[in-house]
């Protein structure tokens, strides 16, 4: 793969060639699991339990979100960014659907999933909706 500037980067910011940017994010990689285990452990008892589904519903929409708004034109570079970026939370929102832990997570998975039966069918609404329905369930 041809080695060039990632275009992705706003004016007056450095434009890091894809391998630069490739390593900046393995090297963030490490530090942001060690960031994440910092921020976990210092989370005071009685504190708001992470949601897992409210937290993949949020990656992927705001995912889809910023590559919907980066004005890709070429639809061969969109479709790549879909199935590199987007496609692997599609998928395990698909087939790995997390719990519902908080109220505000089996929410977002409902309205995620009104949002995407409005214009898809067989997608991820149905374990979206069941995982949300779980947590009403349960806490019935």
């Amino acid at each position: 793969m041809l080695n060039r500037v990632v275009p992705a980067t706003a004016d007056g910011l450095p434009k890091p060639t894809r391998r630069q940017a490739l390593r900046m994010l393995a090297a963030g990689g490490a530090a942001g699991a060690l960031t994440a285990a910092a921020i976990v452990a210092a989370v005071p008892a009685g504190a708001a339990a992470p949601d897992p589904l409210f937290d993949l519903v949020n990656l992927y929409q705001a995912t889809r979100g910023a590559l919907d708004g980066a004005g890709i034109e070429d639809d061969d570079v969109f479709d790549a960014e879909m199935d590199r970026l987007v496609n692997p939370l599609w998928e395990r929102l698909k087939y790995e659907t997390p719990a519902a832990t908080t109220e505000a997570g089996a929410l977002a998975a409902l309205r995620l999933a009104s949002e995407e039966m409005g214009h898809t069918l067989g997608s991820f609404e149905a374990p979206l909706v069941a995982a949300a329905l779980a947590y009403f369930d349960g806490r019935a």
